[in-house]
């Protein structure tokens, strides 16, 4: 991996980018930190607080039940380290986006050769909004690496039957979680689909699977464990319930009855307040993800429309917002001629790796890749089809790059070695015909 000078050139390239970000927000604190960003740092700077609290004291000790704790454990050990530096976070997250290129080109080499695996790196490299979003105080590079890491460890390990990267990898994606819960499901789909991919049979995928599970376990069980505990209730985050009341059952109250989505919260409210009118704020995590289910439930086709609004937004939203506040600052408009062509890239870059990961399925049955992408496919599949609420836009689309990127990198190689192959080679000595030079071996060396 480290002799291919090619990816060497893709990493500077994405360095480079990154690090002009970088240099554009460092000066000044609003132009990488959001609301978000505000209780992040505000847990890392006080976790036993945070953590070790009563769920029922309010302030820091409802936050910890609100925002799981990998991502506040990794700000304030680069506090401990630096002294407080908010910019050495967003410097480790820029290397920490290239190493999703690097992730990328590790899986794409091993589905379908070494130009897939360039382009895999070269799309996360150059994807405006991952580089947007590597200089934001906020969680979406650090999941987007540590899920990346732990699919390629579990693709690793059951390819090889190495049960401790399987362990490993099985560890790492439950981290994953734990800096953004939204992976705490992932195994349903993927576990599955690594037997398939490796061919293990039926009672070697099972002790394989049973070995993810010991790994993967102990940091999701344990935290669930926690909060279970301190504040009596059974689960990752109290974020879940809040998004799936407030902003898809809402959303899709709005769009089925065709009223404004402020009103439709309104009426959240007011049904939760019927549900549990002496519940504690964390107490409601757990009814409002129950409420909020079954509104949409009730709902569907308000669901549907609300989930396809999201996934349009999550796919190709240009990321419009983020890139005024690094270039220019919170509050401040770029001027059009600037402003439109840049988001005019975004837009395009994003739709284009939207379509070439959607037609990778196509590529790959035709070269009978499939079963090896599998685990990469349904990984992607996961992620987007999560990230796809009504509050989705841009940033949504940051942890789920990765795998797209992979699918998207198999598209991209199809088409290099379709136009290699379409090339002729001077014209024949004997016969005085052009000779079609010979098709890219497949996968490439």
């Amino acid at each position: 991996m480290t002799d291919d000078r090619v990816l060497r050139w893709i990493v500077a390239a994405g360095l480079a980018l990154r690090l002009v970000l970088l240099a554009f927000v460092a000066s000044d604190a609003a132009r990488y930190v959001d609301v978000d960003s505000v209780e992040y740092l505000a847990i890392a700077a006080d976790l036993g607080t945070a953590y070790g609290g009563d769920a029922d004291a309010g302030g820091l000790q409802t936050l910890g039940f609100l925002r799981t704790p990998g991502y506040p454990l990794l700000i304030a050990g680069v506090h401990a380290v630096t002294g407080g530096s908010d910019v050495a976070v967003l410097a480790v997250q820029v290397f920490l986006s290239l190493a999703c290129a690097v992730i990328a080109y590790a899986l794409g080499v091993r589905i379908a050769g070494r130009t897939a695996g360039r382009a895999a790196a070269a799309v996360i490299a150059l994807d405006p909004v991952s580089a947007l979003y590597s200089v934001a105080l906020l969680t979406e590079t650090v999941a987007a690496v540590v899920t990346a890491g732990g699919l390629l460890l579990a693709v690793r390990g059951y390819t090889s039957g190495q049960r401790r990267l399987v362990l490993a990898a099985g560890l790492v994606l439950g981290l994953a979680v734990l800096v953004r819960p939204i992976g705490a499901y992932l195994p349903l789909l993927l576990l599955p689909a690594l037997a398939i991919a490796a061919r293990t049979g039926f009672r070697r995928g099972v002790a394989l699977a049973a070995v993810f599970l010991a790994g993967f376990a102990p940091p999701v069980a344990g935290w669930i464990a926690r909060n279970h505990t301190v504040g009596g209730v059974a689960v990752i985050s109290t974020v879940e319930g809040h998004n799936m009341l407030f902003y898809r059952a809402a959303d899709a109250v709005a769009r089925e009855r065709g009223i404004t989505w402020a009103e439709a919260r309104t009426e959240m409210e007011v049904l939760l307040r019927e549900r549990a009118p002496g519940a504690t704020p964390t107490e409601l995590g757990p009814i409002k993800r129950d409420l909020g289910l079954e509104v949409l439930r009730d709902h569907p086709r308000g669901a549907l429309l609300s989930a396809a609004r999201g996934l349009a937004n999550a796919t190709a939203g240009p990321g419009r917002e983020q890139l005024e506040v690094a270039l220019v600052g919170p509050g401040r408009t770029l001027p059009g001629a600037i402003r439109l062509p840049l988001l005019g890239i975004q837009t395009a870059f994003a739709l284009t790796v939207a379509l070439a990961a959607l037609l990778a399925v196509v590529v790959l049955r035709r070269r009978r890749l499939l079963r090896a992408a599998l685990p990469v496919l349904v990984t992607a599949v996961y992620l987007v089809g999560l990230s796809a609420g009504p509050e989705s836009y841009a940033r949504f689309r940051v942890p789920a790059v990765p795998e797209p990127a992979v699918l998207a990198g198999v598209t991209l190689a199809a088409g290099i070695s379709r136009a290699r192959s379409a090339r002729v080679r001077p014209a024949s000595p004997v016969t005085g015909a052009s000779v079609p030079s010979a098709p890219s071996p497949s996968p490439d060396p």
